[in-house]
């Protein structure tokens, strides 16, 4: 058997896995799924949960009693590589719901965490941060309702140390990431003690507003497959309310909720579009005719991952969604309008890689990029 064999071999072994897990992981939390009728501050009545989301943990309806100055949306995305049409759904959603709710997010680049989560170079991470900061200004973020932070800041390394003495081993060994399994195969992941740190990180991430800012209910928007972030912090947080010299940090009656994706299907057969395997992926990276290739020129299996991409990375209103989605049940009847639709999508695509091209700065240095100098 060839290797390339006993690769797609391992990957749709691990597609059955990721698509299980998922159902365990929704199961196991005991999270609400979508479609139903909550609605988070106004999001939601015209159908954006439904649409775009796939699940949420039960306290959420407790967080939306208290005052929006009280709350706080947490999310962010790893600076290893260029945005996937994945990360573009995360990002589009955040943006979404910053703008239609004003409830504060607090985004983060994580660039330190990354170095130590993938086996990558440090200075392309560090360059890759500054060039997601500029991306998302340029796509809309509003500072007056919020912040973009990376881990590279002093206060995120103090509350680092407050959270790693509160987390164990067990606790990082019960939440997993469910394509960890594809990435240890492929060796991207980052050696046992480093992503033990890039867990802490992430954990600081939840928990980052609550200490410095006294917020009572921070909401994660993530995808599934990256429940643990919230699990974890949560963990964290109950351990600091028990503990004599950190509960003083924790105001009162606080909650740790998530609101969960729905995750774009990576190019079969690859369960998610990852930025770490450039082969599962649309992304802002490639070329022009690369994109369009995987684009217009896409094998029959992946056509229902263009409509996922149209319907949950593009600015296109409801309607406009709709339509496309009937184009896609039609295509083989009416293959031209279905080749439109990608069309018109493309250019949506093209004109998210001009903004990321030219969101890059000039190249630094580690030293530079670590101490600003």
């Amino acid at each position: 058997m060839k290797k390339s064999d006993i690769s797609f071999r391992h990957l749709l072994n691990e597609l059955v896995k990721m698509k299980r897990g998922i159902s365990d992981t929704i199961r196991r939390n005991g999270y609400v799924k979508f479609p139903n009728d909550f609605i988070f501050f106004g999001y939601g009545k015209n159908n954006e949960l439904n649409d775009k989301f796939l699940c949420y943990t039960p306290n959420l309806k407790k967080i939306t009693k208290l005052e929006k100055s009280d709350i706080v949306i947490v999310s962010g995305v790893g600076a290893t590589n260029p945005p996937t049409m994945g990360t573009m759904s995360e990002i589009l959603k955040l943006l979404d719901l910053q703008k239609k709710t004003h409830i504060y997010l607090h985004f983060i680049v994580n660039d330190l965490g990354s170095i130590n989560a993938r086996n990558i170079s440090v200075e392309k991470v560090l360059n890759l941060a500054e060039q997601y900061v500029n991306f998302m200004k340029k796509l809309g973020f509003d500072e007056k309702y919020g912040e973009i932070v990376t881990h590279n800041d002093l206060d995120h390394q103090r509350i680092f140390s407050l959270v790693a003495r509160v987390v164990g081993l067990s606790d990082f060994n019960n939440n997993t990431e469910v394509t960890d399994e594809t990435y240890d195969r492929l060796e991207l992941r980052g050696r046992d003690f480093p992503v033990l740190v890039d867990h802490v990180f992430t954990a600081t991430d939840v928990l980052y507003p609550i200490i410095k800012y006294k917020k009572r209910g921070v909401v994660v928007v993530s995808g599934l497959d990256e429940f643990y972030h919230a699990n974890i912090g949560g963990i964290a947080l109950e351990r600091m309310k028990k503990d004599k010299d950190l509960k003083n940090l924790i105001p009162q009656n606080v909650q740790v909720g998530a609101i969960y994706s729905r995750i774009i299907r990576g190019i079969y057969p690859y369960f998610k579009q990852s930025k770490s395997i450039p082969s599962s992926s649309v992304n802002l990276g490639q070329s022009e005719q690369q994109i369009k290739k995987r684009i217009m020129n896409c094998k029959e299996e992946d056509e229902g991952m263009i409509l996922e991409m149209i319907e949950l990375s593009s600015p296109w209103d409801r309607e406009k969604i709709l339509d496309a989605k009937n184009k896609y049940k039609n295509r083989r009847m009416k293959n031209n309008e279905w080749r439109e639709i990608k069309k018109a999508y493309l250019s949506e695509v093209l004109r998210f890689k001009e903004m990321w091209d030219s969101s890059a700065v000039n190249e630094k240095d580690v030293r530079v990029l670590l101490f600003h100098k």
